[in-house]
């Protein structure tokens, strides 16, 4: 049973909400955070948190944005990232890997200014597990925090854990970013202004879409046959599979099978084997559709159809 989170009445509609693996995070078209959860993660939202470190399990206002005008969030596993409208980033949390790139693998409990991207206007975020993508206005790619499944795109000299936003080694024109939900076999997906697929990092399961199973320390390009020719308009990584759709609503899914995440019939007496190594079309789905959003967690995958 789904139960509204009604936040209309204190700060207007919500335009965006993320879900790590503690906590979760909404964005109102006033450009405040609402976020809940646990403290680690969640950061000094308004209010007591209990014994235990957690908040209420309602959402709450970050304190830190009275003066700043929200764009968007992203949480990964126990940090969350923000962004304001006129391009700041902000991150708190855990400092695992050095994922919140301030230099260090130090927890911040409170939302800190990423000083090393003053100098580029930011436009979305993609926070996974252990590492995390940032996305600028002029397309350009930085990633940080773990470096040793080659899920940063820095290429095989650079594999240990980087600790400032890194410019990734690609000169295509990103227009949005998604980093792997798993601790292990780490893996990012990039979207390019064309609709194409950049892939890299550990292609365990071939979740990398490129047919093998290699580690690829440099984005790729997936072949835009494996998406029937088409624009790509969404696209999430998840923890051992991968998924996209493109714009004519077509939902494609690659990687580990097990527990039906990749949505296709002949994977249900499949459960540990069953695996696509190149995309692959769902085809279950309502067909004509206008637009889809797609979003995956570790063990599933969803679809927002329009």
């Amino acid at each position: 049973m789904f139960t509204a989170v009604n936040l209309a009445g204190k700060l207007g509609k919500v335009n965006q909400v993320s879900c790590g693996s503690w906590h979760a995070s909404a964005v109102t078209e006033s450009g405040q955070i609402f976020i809940w959860g646990h403290k680690k993660a969640a950061g000094n939202a308004v209010g007591t948190s209990t014994s235990d470190g957690s908040l209420s399990g309602l959402p709450r206002l970050l304190s830190f944005t009275a003066e700043l005008r929200i764009a968007g969030v992203s949480c990964g596993h126990n940090y969350t990232y923000a962004w304001t409208v006129d391009g700041q980033v902000f991150s708190w949390g855990s400092g695992h890997c050095g994922v919140l790139g301030h230099g260090s693998d130090k927890d911040f409990l409170q939302p800190t200014k990423v000083n090393k991207l003053s100098e580029v206007t930011v436009k979305s975020i993609g926070a996974g597990h252990s590492h995390c993508g940032i996305v600028t206005a002029d397309g350009l790619l930085f990633t940080v925090g773990k470096g040793r499944d080659g899920a940063l795109g820095l290429g095989k000299s650079l594999l240990n854990d980087v600790f400032y936003p890194t410019k990734c080694s690609t000169d295509e024109d990103i227009i949005a970013v998604s980093c792997s939900k798993g601790d292990h076999h780490g893996h990012t997906l990039a979207l390019t202004k064309e609709g194409k697929v950049l892939s890299w990092g550990d292609g365990y399961k071939g979740k990398l879409g490129l047919g093998h199973h290699n580690v690829m320390y440099s984005p790729s390009a997936i072949p835009q046959e494996y998406f029937s020719g088409e624009k790509v308009v969404s696209l999430a990584a998840g923890g051992i599979h991968s998924c996209a759709a493109t714009l004519t609503g077509k939902v494609y899914t690659w990687g580990c099978g097990s527990d039906g995440r990749l949505g296709h019939k002949d994977g249900e007496k499949h459960r540990y084997l069953f695996r696509s190594d190149i995309p692959r079309l769902v085809e279950d789905l309502p067909k004509n559709s206008n637009y889809v959003a797609v979003s995956s967690s570790y063990y599933h995958t969803a679809a927002l159809i329009d």
